[in-house]
């Protein structure tokens, strides 16, 4: 099977090193140069291609693809809605006969969300004010039935170290805030498990399953790898907690890796 990711980044070149693994054929695009040259030496198609720039992808990159994952975080397309645009345009490139799989965000759920249950929640609320609900109705009316979609909550893995995203800070607030996580094997595991299944046409949270509050986790955790602790004041405001029951009960996903980095693998 051949796949191509959008975005090989530090999510997509790790999912693409394992696709590769289990036989997949693999191309991809990447912003730099020297990226292009390092990923091409596996064997691998890579273009070079900036979502900052008017060009397309062309859709002869595309052909005999079965699989496309996109995989582009937002950055300066916030504006004018360019991030729905840009992942449209990529939509609309892809063979009719090509499962695609669009990594979202649990950023689409409201702070104060009453649900984070995928199948009870309604992104059509909130099209004006988020651009991840926005961009994921279009591409569903794109798509369609071949659209499967992943909202993974905060990553964390190699090179990412939530203790140092609030490390020393003061004056911090939401100190009583449910933390929302997920570690970079379970993103992959959970992208497999779709896979491997063929369940498209569904939409997926990827979190893990412990929740601590704010201010208990990242005081732990900054105390664990030797940096200062942030200190935070006594304003709530979030209280959401998003729930993976969905991936649990209809993939059979175990959520192996601890948010807690007991090992220090970070």
């Amino acid at each position: 099977m051949k796949c191509a990711l959008v975005g090989l980044g530090w999510l997509g070149i790790p999912l693409a090193n394992f696709l590769a693994s289990k036989g997949f054929e693999i191309s991809g695009t990447t912003r730099s140069l020297e990226k292009q040259q390092q990923l091409s030496a596996k064997g691998w198609e890579v273009i070079c291609w900036d979502t900052s720039t008017d060009v397309s992808i062309p859709s002869s990159f595309f052909e005999a693809c079965e699989l496309v994952i996109i995989n582009i975080p937002p950055g300066k397309l916030r504006e004018n809605n360019r991030y729905a645009e840009v992942c449209c345009s990529i939509a609309t490139a892809i063979p009719s006969a090509t499962k695609v799989i669009f990594v979202s965000t649990t950023g689409i759920y409201p702070d104060d969300a009453l649900t984070t249950n995928e199948d009870e929640f309604s992104r059509t609320f909130y099209l004006k004010e988020n651009l991840f609900a926005l961009t994921e109705e279009r591409l569903d009316a794109i798509l369609k039935e071949r659209l499967t979609i992943v909202r993974f909550a905060g990553l964390m893995g190699p090179n990412r170290n939530p203790a140092r995203f609030l490390a020393g800070k003061t004056d911090v607030p939401n100190p009583s805030a449910p933390v929302n996580l997920i570690h970079l094997n379970d993103c992959i595991q959970l992208i497999d498990a779709i896979i491997t299944q063929n369940k498209w046409g569904e939409i997926y949270n990827g979190c893990a399953s412990d929740h601590p509050t704010r201010k208990e986790y990242y005081t732990a955790m900054c105390e664990r790898f030797g940096l200062a602790p942030p200190t935070f004041n006594a304003i709530s405001t979030i209280s959401k907690v998003v729930v993976n029951t969905k991936s649990i009960l209809q993939l059979g996903l175990a959520y192996n890796h601890s948010i807690w980095m007991e090992n220090k693998e970070i």
